[in-house]
């Protein structure tokens, strides 16, 4: 409901202006609290995307430590093959 249409009414039905300003006080409420709400959730929403950002940042941080380990262990695995097969000629 919007003042345009309260106003219509008003005027369509002669009511008092104390009801018509009584009305339009009440949609004006009505509309900040929604407003509220609305800024509420989005910052909720806001403040959930960050958190998994977040999340998904550490995950991220995480697997790459992992796959540097892994790298590692293959140079560690590669060089000591190496080493054997000098050892044994088998190159």
């Amino acid at each position: 409901m919007d003042t345009a249409f309260i106003t219509e009414f008003a005027l369509k039905f002669g009511l008092p202006s104390t009801l018509f300003i009584v009305c339009v006080l009440f949609l004006l409420r009505e509309y900040k609290e929604e407003k509220k709400i609305s800024r509420e959730r989005e910052q909720q929403i806001h403040k959930e995307s960050k958190e998994r950002e977040e999340r998904l940042m550490q995950h991220v941080d995480k697997m790459q430590e992992t796959q540097e380990k892994i790298a590692s262990t293959l140079e560690k695995m590669e060089y000591r093959i190496a080493r054997l097969e000098n050892n044994f000629g088998t190159k």
